[in-house]
């Protein structure tokens, strides 16, 4: 297979934040160790300090571009901003020579609309744009993302949409080719944790059973007001939530009064190489998004889904539009009721062979190797 230009990958998320593993970061990864990969962000809000270059290696062929303190963004000067724009692109052209990548057409991997400005800037061959949420229609989102978007998804050479309900929806206001992308696992990563022999015992393996669990980032995308009732109702579960906490005022209610129950534990973010074991020291996976049109998860395509198949997990999550998908393997539930009557049914179902198996093998399908070899497939035949 011809190799890969090097790429150029623009995102509003800073690289590996709080070590989080998202489906950027598993692409990028791996598109990595197939030519060179630049990726930037702003600094807007992000607890990170812009390194003195602008650039820093995360790994290999991988780098980290933040806006360096002498190309800084300008929030008070629409004119000023754009002239430094143009500067720090400029700014990526140099440090992508430096790289040994002169005089090599690259591709823009755009992740957000917010960066269209940078489509044209660097002769590129090819501009993809990688849709996995609905950026315009989120909570705080400027208003003319829409506009944005709708520039990029007319211009983009190739679209991929992480779940059918956001290229659906796209469809309706650009009538173009998409390409549907799921989510997908690090299944090795799963099959070797799955094949260790005797560990030292983590933190949640001293929580008695049955444990109910929700490994991932805890923001406003997360029920807890649900997960404080059925904890308050069923005493006897014990509700563990693995990953950061939003440092959110809009939280902070919903925090207080689930944090004063005995049987709820917060155990924090954990290395991603030990994120397997946690799966695996669950009775129940839970996945309690709020789902209403304009929140977060409305277009959600959790990538904590495809995880808790790859550990054979049962799991109950609310009713988003990319359930449907998986209705042999989950149990979608809504209200406070039909979460106790769904938890309670895959704790007694516990210990079944087959339906363990049949979530590792869908789960085997799904990895993020097959989907990065579609990228390359897509992109290599374009160009």
């Amino acid at each position: 297979m011809p190799r890969l230009p090097p790429i150029l990958s623009f995102d509003a998320a800073t690289f590996m934040e709080h070590a989080s593993m998202m489906s950027r970061e598993h692409i990028l990864t791996r598109l990595a160790k197939e030519t060179v990969v630049l990726h930037s962000t702003p600094p807007l809000g992000r607890n990170i300090t812009a390194p003195k270059r602008g650039m820093v290696e995360a790994s290999q062929n991988l780098y980290h571009y933040t806006n360096p303190g002498y190309l800084p963004r300008l929030y008070r000067s629409a004119v000023g901003e754009r002239f430094f724009s143009r500067l720090r692109s400029l700014h990526r052209r140099y440090l992508l020579s430096t790289l040994g990548q002169t005089d090599i057409k690259p591709i823009l991997y755009i992740w957000h609309p917010e960066f269209v400005d940078e489509i044209g800037r660097y002769g590129e061959c090819m501009v993809v744009y990688h849709i996995y949420d609905d950026y315009p229609n989120l909570p705080g989102a400027s208003d003319n993302l829409v506009a944005k978007e709708l520039e990029i998804l007319n211009v983009a050479d190739i679209v991929f949409g992480a779940n059918q309900s956001l290229i659906d929806a796209r469809k309706k206001i650009v009538a173009r080719d998409y390409i549907h992308l799921p989510q997908g696992v690090d299944f090795q990563l799963f099959q070797e944790a799955s094949q260790l022999g005797e560990l030292p015992k983590i933190d949640i393996e001293e929580i008695s059973g049955p444990r109910v669990g929700y490994i991932g980032r805890v923001n406003k995308k997360v029920d807890l007001a649900l997960v404080h009732a059925i904890a308050k109702r069923r005493p006897e579960w014990n509700f563990t939530f693995v990953g950061p906490v939003d440092s959110d005022p809009e939280l902070a209610l919903d925090l207080d009064r689930i944090r004063q129950l005995k049987n709820v534990y917060f155990l924090g973010p954990k290395p991603f190489k030990d994120v397997p074991r946690y799966w695996m020291a669950l009775d129940v996976a839970i996945i309690p998004y709020r789902h209403e049109p304009g929140q977060w998860a409305f277009f959600g395509s959790p990538l904590k889904l495809q995880e808790s198949f790859a550990a054979g997990k049962g799991v109950v999550i609310s009713p988003l539009n990319e359930t449907k998908a998986y209705e042999n393997l989950i149990r979608v539930a809504e209200g406070e009721n039909a979460w106790i009557d769904a938890i309670d049914a895959l704790i007694k179902e516990k210990g079944d062979a087959s339906k363990e198996k049949a979530r590792i093998e869908f789960a085997s399908g799904n990895s993020w190797e097959s989907r990065v070899e579609r990228i390359k497939r897509e992109i290599l035949d374009r160009l």
